[in-house]
């Protein structure tokens, strides 16, 4: 809770983002791309020009508050379309569940700009499974907006185009119309920088490998179910493993002809497909382990919703509380606290800044500011990153349309 009170940016947040914006305008800022990531980061970008506004003093502040905003967005979605149709108590208690929601809480993304996408693309998926109805115009726009920022921002919103393609071909509407042009335009936009990104082989090295065997793949699905049933210490339980294929099972044999969970089922199909893919065996936990769980978890509630509907409330507040009781579990090297911790306040004077986590790695130059890696990942680049940490969406069609 100290970060409230304290204010910190997390790693690349300050020392790239950060940076960048102290010596660049609001136009600049706003086009800021790093290609090794293979994504544009719109979200980041709209936080540091907000940034600009405030004194130095205030800039941890507005992503700390800002990033909190955004995590309350998957809850307030699933609150608002009632995707288990429930009445306001039942309704209740599954805002409680996704504010506390295992998967939702992993310290490295929580309060941060650069992580806040995976709560974006767990927005996208309620957006685009269970929205795109309402006719007051207001909420529209909200739902535009938070789709065309998250499209822009993480390939977690972009790998749900494919869900927006199926509902408009089974119920055609302009709204769903307007809503599969603005998607496929953004999810273009995006795909060109991964290509470009590829194309000039600058992508960070544990992006976009091979494909890890089938072993990997299948465990990682399953641990995704896992993490938010058992918790995140338990999830790699095989026994724990052994009774949910069989409550699968079940439950799969029940409800095969059911729309909104073929369009659930498929987006975790999507979800696992992007984590192996684009995260090739790296370790299942962190920012990998939050759309996937997530998705995959709403998807148990749909199951278990249809099939006893009479006492799915008490269903819900057995996960309430084991989640609840559960946050404590959550620790993380990150926020492991030494002799090199500083206050924001007492930083804020010096030539230079140290961001989180602590150690020398992420730095900010307040007399001389440019996006500045880390050293552990400048001695894997084998590129000019000085060149493309200072880049520019601008630069980027210039280069491949010129």
């Amino acid at each position: 809770p100290e970060i409230f009170k304290y204010g910190r940016f997390f790693a690349e947040e300050g020392s790239v983002f950060w940076s960048y914006s102290l010596a660049n305008n609001y136009s600049d800022i706003l086009q800021h791309l790093i290609p090794t990531g293979g994504y544009f980061t719109l979200n980041v970008n709209l936080v540091m020009i907000l940034i600009k506004f405030l004194p130095n003093s205030f800039a941890p502040f507005v992503s700390t508050y800002f990033s909190f905003i955004v995590s309350l967005l998957p809850a307030f979605f699933v609150y608002k379309y009632n995707i288990f149709e429930l009445d306001d108590l039942e309704r209740s208690y599954v805002f409680g569940i996704y504010v506390f929601l295992q998967s939702l809480n992993w310290p490295e993304v929580a309060l941060n700009s650069i992580n806040s996408q995976v709560y974006l693309g767990v927005t996208v998926f309620f957006i685009v499974t269970f929205g795109i109805k309402s006719k007051n115009i207001f909420f529209r726009i909200f739902e535009q907006a938070v789709l065309i920022i998250a499209f822009l921002s993480s390939f977690y919103a972009v790998i749900q185009f494919p869900i927006i393609f199926l509902r408009y071909i089974y119920k055609k509407s302009n709204y769903l119309l307007f809503t599969l042009i603005s998607s496929f335009l953004t999810a273009c936009f995006q795909s060109l920088v991964f290509y470009y990104s590829k194309r000039i082989d600058i992508l960070y090295f544990e992006k976009a490998n091979n494909l890890p065997n089938f072993e990997y793949i299948f465990n990682t699905y399953l641990e995704s179910f896992l993490i938010n049933l058992v918790s995140i210490k338990y999830y790699k339980s095989s026994f724990g493993i052994i009774l949910l294929v069989l409550l699968l099972l079940l439950f799969l044999f029940n409800v095969y002809n059911s729309d909104v969970f073929l369009l659930v089922f498929i987006n975790s199909l999507l979800q696992l497909f992007l984590v192996v893919f684009g995260q090739a065996d790296v370790y299942f936990s962190e920012r990998y382990a939050v759309v996937l769980p997530t998705v995959s978890f709403t998807l148990v509630l749909l199951l278990i919703n249809k099939q006893f509907k009479k006492h799915f409330i008490y269903f819900l507040i057995v996960i309430f509380m084991l989640n609840v009781a559960s946050f404590t579990f959550h620790t993380s090297r990150f926020f492991s606290c030494n002799d090199s911790c500083v206050l924001w306040s007492d930083q804020i004077n010096n030539d230079t800044v140290e961001h989180w986590p602590t150690g020398g790695y992420w730095i900010t130059d307040l007399k001389n500011p440019k996006p500045q890696p880390s050293s552990f990942q400048i001695d894997t680049f084998n590129f000019n990153y000085e060149k493309y940490y200072n880049f520019k969406v601008s630069y980027l069609l210039d280069d491949i349309f010129r």
